[in-house]
């Protein structure tokens, strides 16, 4: 692996080398605002590109196979997510979104970001530590993973679909401002503590006790 420096500061950086990019990579790089990936990097581990404070651009390849957990989130000034003739990966908006095509899951979702209607699931950190506020999930999603919403600590009302079928462990993990959670009657699996190391004041559901 190497890094070619474009411009003064690490402003601007390339990185070369094949198969995948190691976790933390670039946690260093608190200056970069544009990261070019070698068209020879096919994956992204998790935490890749995560935690850059000043990242505005990132090109990746379109041979891109596999894309890990918690890329491009807390990147804050993030503008555009380069990925366009990619079988598997689609970008929303720019950088609003990242979605995997196959499985049809949310991998990476801004605070602003319309899930598409095509979406049916939010990836396990797809809004990790988000600074969002208030969400209503669209009813095409029937699957919410594992820790999704993790350290959404701003996150105050959140409505969830009729259609919601399951609810991954810790998913609302320390989303301390939620009052509470309806879950609807369509639920059919629950995971372990929805709020994980958080606390939320009331939990209420709309289905039967037998149901339940």
């Amino acid at each position: 692996w190497g890094t070619s420096t474009i411009s003064e500061g690490l402003k601007q950086i390339t990185i070369t080398g094949e198969g995948e990019l190691p976790s933390l990579s670039l946690e260093a790089c608190q200056s970069t605002e544009i990261v070019i990936l070698d068209d020879r990097i096919t994956s992204l581990a998790s935490q890749s590109l995560y935690a850059m404070y000043s990242l505005k651009e990132v090109y990746l390849s379109d041979n891109i196979e596999f894309i890990g957990t918690y890329n491009f989130t807390v990147c804050p000034l993030l503008e555009k997510i380069h990925l366009d003739n990619n079988s598997k990966y689609e970008v929303i908006d720019n950088a609003k979104g990242l979605v995997n095509k196959q499985t049809k899951t949310l991998m990476f979702a801004a605070k602003d970001l319309i899930i598409p209607s095509f979406v049916e699931r939010i990836g396990s950190y797809a809004y990790h530590s988000s600074t969002i506020e208030t969400l209503t999930i669209p009813e095409n999603i029937l699957y919410i993973d594992a820790y999704a919403f993790n350290n959404c600590s701003k996150l105050v009302e959140l409505n969830l679909p009729t259609t919601l079928k399951e609810i991954g462990e810790s998913a609302f993990n320390k989303c301390n401002a939620l009052p509470f959670i309806v879950l609807p009657a369509s639920l059919e699996k629950i995971g372990l503590s929805l709020a994980g190391n958080g606390t939320y004041r009331k939990l209420c559901y709309y289905g039967s006790m037998d149901m339940w």
